[in-house]
């Protein structure tokens, strides 16, 4: 209750001007406000609440200045390491993602030794008891400040020519040299303007809010704006990059929008501070380049450390296709000659790029990315902007149940809860649908399944993925179970009848992908078709037919049905060849040329043995067969012609004829035969009784 109190309070009060407006009278107090802030006797006063701090808790201090002495040296580390990382990955041998780990934490260590020294010494003077109120100013202004130095100083390392940014992550060059040039001079006018509206805010002086605060206040504003001026302006490094490589993209096409609202904030911001909105701006302002800065550069950094991973492992299997290709064709080499060796070689790996990563991959980090910003921002600025705020103000028309310290509560939805159930549904769908491409550049690979393997997985993963969501937003909406079971019945009974064809087929697609009688990729004979299972969906299997026509089938003719599955746990599959002789062929001579055939066919398998028989006295041929194995069904047409061309070229050379149909045709007798002669040009002539 405290705590919802204090966020009350604290989003009223940000609304109300807390000074009157900006005019020359404001400064009258600036001797008094600068005496106050020079006196010695406060600084005295600061150092003897340090002291006494440090008395008091002795081990802290002591960890304290550990820990600025480690991240410091740090400091040292990371200047040293860097480059060696920066030039480990530049090579194929030698790149690998551990490295990008090591320069992560180089960086986050070498970035925070400031914000650490700011902490401590802040913690310091503040932690005393008795102290003042000179001390508690000075303490909670240097705290305050900590998450801009810390924004600002790991920006500066991931920036530099050798850091995380520019060699790991291929941030533009033409950008990150613009950025780490400005971030240096924006430091330094912007960190001591901060800590100066910071100080006067906890000091409690009316005069040093007036004199000092509120025109550090304006000029640490004028600076933001001159800094996102310098930066994105159209003459810019910035939009100079974007506009030469991506003049389609949407940071070219869209600038017209999205520049006004940067450039506008911090002008907006200044002219409310000079209205009395001074509290206001101050706190939108270190919202802004506190708290939101660091989110978003957390967010960029777990987004490029992502694709890093991806990139390193396409790189290092590019890599690898290359160095096997190249064994082959030394292979190949040294066959033909035996003088060629390998020694002018060379492999070529093109340079990849994040955009060759699969289209899917990145589509999923780049939407997770969106869908955290957005989530996160809501939950950093909804307490202080009304227009985040008012969307938790319109209750609709049916509740939820949520528990309160083991209390069940009844609580009204509202049109923010909707609008995060939709975006919960919208997400998951996209989710579900792009599962395959992040899945195969991950699990997948590295678990080296079959085809069919492999879209059992992603299909049980893309329902399971959408289960969890419509249970997650439903949860959200207030839509539990316990409301819906009667519903649910109702329609089962109502329904029933109608879809139990379709609930059949699902759950006979469910039992198809797991216990996987059928295959994507596996050839089958099914309802008297042959062709090979292309798709397993909800409902129905499509099998792509030779003729390269698509028959759908009802997943629940492959459970209750009969299938046959050619290629289900073995792909050995039985070659059946009749071949009939005259009568009086050498059979012994016709059953050795087979074997001999059947031998020297390079597809015919030894294991199972070939079987050649001589079975049966036809009417017009005596018939021999030939039953041998090949190992998959890829060339089953091929090895049948070849052993046919074997077969009739062999026999015709050794004189064993393959007998054909012969026919005895008996002539009707009991009358005379007609015979006519016909001569070209002429009139037939005959004689019917000769």
């Amino acid at each position: 209750m405290a705590d919802e109190f204090a966020t009350f309070i604290r989003k009223e009060l940000t609304w109300i001007p807390n000074l009157s407006p900006l005019s020359p009278t404001d400064f009258r107090g600036f001797p008094q406000a600068l005496g106050w802030l020079l006196a010695p006797a406060n600084w005295r006063q600061a150092l003897s609440d340090a002291g006494r701090t440090a008395a008091s808790h002795p081990l802290y201090s002591v960890l304290a200045l550990f820990a600025i002495a480690l991240t410091m040296a740090g400091r040292w580390l990371a200047r040293r390491r860097l480059p060696e990382i920066a030039e480990l990955i530049r090579r194929i041998r030698t790149d690998a993602y551990r490295h990008t780990v090591k320069a992560l934490l180089l960086t986050v260590v070498a970035a925070a030794a400031w914000p650490l020294v700011f902490a401590v010494v802040g913690w310091q003077v503040e932690a005393d008891p008795i102290g003042g109120p000179f001390g508690n100013a000075i303490g909670s202004a240097f705290q305050d400040v900590v998450p801009l130095v810390f924004v600002l100083s790991l920006l500066k390392w991931l920036t530099q020519r050798d850091g995380l940014g520019r060699r790991h992550f291929r941030w533009p060059a033409e950008i990150s040299e613009a950025l780490h040039k400005r971030i240096g001079w924006l430091a330094v006018l912007l960190v001591p303007a901060a800590f100066m509206v910071n100080l006067s805010s906890h000091a409690g002086v009316t005069e040093l809010s007036y004199a000092i605060g509120r025109p550090m206040l304006l000029v640490g504003l004028l600076i933001l704006a001159a800094f996102v001026w310098r930066l994105f302006r159209r003459s810019g490094a910035f939009m100079r990059y974007f506009e030469e490589h991506q003049p389609d993209g949407w940071i070219s096409r869209l600038r017209v929008f999205w520049f006004p609202v940067f450039l506008g904030v911090p002008v907006a911001l200044f002219f409310g501070a000079i209205l009395g909105y001074a509290h206001t701006a101050a706190q939108l302002a270190g919202l802004l380049v506190g708290e939101t800065a660091l989110l978003l550069l957390v967010l960029l950094i777990i987004r490029d450390m992502l694709l890093r991973w991806f990139y390193v492992f396409e790189r290092r299997s590019r890599f690898e296709t290359a160095v096997r290709q190249r064994e082959e064709a030394r292979a190949g080499r040294e066959q033909r000659d035996d003088e060629a060796t390998a020694a002018g070689f060379d492999i070529e790996i093109p340079e990849i790029d994040y955009r060759e990563l699969g289209e899917q991959a990145r589509a999923v980090i780049r939407v997770s990315v969106l869908v955290g910003v957005i989530l996160s921002v809501g939950s950093i600025w909804g307490e202080l902007l009304p227009a985040f705020g008012f969307l938790d103000a319109i209750d609709l028309p049916f509740s939820k149940t949520e528990m309160v310290d083991g209390v069940e509560q009844q609580f009204a939805v509202t049109l923010a809860d909707l609008g995060i159930g939709i975006l919960i549904l919208a997400g998951t769908l996209f989710a579900a649908k792009n599962l395959s491409g992040l899945l195969g550049f991950t699990v997948l690979r590295s678990l080296r399944l079959d085809a069919g393997g492999n879209y059992a997985i992603v299909t049980l993963c893309q329902y399971l993925v959408v289960a969890i969501g419509v249970l997650v937003a439903f949860s959200v909406i207030g839509l539990q179970w316990s409301k819906l079971q009667w519903l649910i019945a109702a329609l089962s009974v109502g329904l029933g009848f109608g879809l139990q064809e379709i609930v059949a087929n699902f759950v006979s697609g469910i039992i198809l992908l797991l216990e996987r009688p059928v295959r994507i990729g596996d050839i089958v004979t099914v309802g008297g078709a042959d062709g090979y299972v292309s798709r397993i969906q909800i409902r129905a299997t499509t099998i792509l037919t030779w003729e390269k026509k698509e028959l759908i089938i009802p997943n629940k003719e492959f459970i209750t049905g009969k299938v046959v599955n050619w290629t289900l746990s073995d792909s050995v599959n039985r070659i059946l060849i009749n071949v009939g002789i005259a009568y009086g062929s050498d059979v012994g001579k016709a059953l050795e040329l087979l074997k001999v055939i059947t031998r020297e066919n390079e597809r015919v398998l030894e294991d199972p043995k070939p079987v050649i028989t001589f079975e049966a006295f036809g009417d017009n041929a005596l018939m021999l067969y030939v039953r041998c194995y090949i190992s998959s069904l890829d060339h089953r047409l091929e090895t049948v012609t070849s052993l046919h061309e074997s077969i009739y070229a062999a026999f015709a050379k050794a004189g064993i004829v393959i007998a054909f149909p012969q026919r005895d045709v008996h002539l009707d007798t009991s009358k005379p035969l007609e015979i006519r002669v016909r001569q070209e040009g002429t009139q037939a002539l005959g004689n019917p009784e000769s």
